[in-house]
């Protein structure tokens, strides 16, 4: 491998450019998808690098805003949205284990929780800033997250919002319904 390979992101997180896919170095992730967007004639490569942190104290407040933006809408569609009882469901969140944290440029824009269990890795409080949804950072995530459970021989268990379109994504990358309720979805993706 060639130094040129790398890029530094930052102190902990380092760039590998090799074949457009994700890289995993201990617990930070990299990812760096590329989409054509073709304007006046030209196309022009996007691209967008994020790392992978533990949450610290300072993202309370930002994972409640991120959770709020991410899942407002669904959440008023099945619960009604009570900002009371959101604070108080993401304490006890916050309480019960902190998620990891997606960062792009230095800055939180998403976050995911991993659970292993003896018989399967939970994935769940998967949310991801609205104006960075659709540029491959949840399938990314996703590939990660399968990677890890292949690797484990675990199967993974999820379950989301009934409306939230984060369904589509967990479909596209194996992931079979289990059951569902007027208010969840259940998925499991089997090894």
């Amino acid at each position: 491998m060639l130094a040129a390979d790398f890029k530094e992101v930052s102190t902990t997180c380092q760039l590998l450019f090799i074949n457009k896919i994700i890289i995993a170095k201990f617990d930070k992730l990299i990812y760096i998808p590329q989409q054509s967007i073709r304007l006046d004639g030209m196309i022009k490569i996007m691209t967008i690098t994020f790392c992978i942190r533990e949450a610290l104290e300072s993202d309370f407040e930002f994972l409640f805003e991120l959770k709020k933006a991410a899942e407002k809408g669904p959440i008023e569609q099945v619960f009604g949205w009570d900002e009371n009882v959101q604070w108080q469901m993401h304490q006890e969140e916050w309480d019960e284990a902190k998620p990891s944290i997606i960062t792009h440029n230095g800055q939180a824009i998403g976050s995911y929780l991993v659970q292993q269990n003896s018989d399967d890795i939970y994935f769940g409080r998967f949310f991801i800033l609205p104006q960075y949804q659709g540029q491959g950072i949840g399938s990314a995530i996703m590939r990660e997250i399968i990677t890890l459970s292949q690797r484990m021989r675990l199967p993974i268990r999820l379950l989301y919002l009934q409306g939230n379109r984060v369904g589509e994504l967990y479909c596209r990358h194996g992931f079979e319904v289990t059951s569902e309720t007027e208010q969840f979805v259940y998925m499991q993706r089997p090894l």
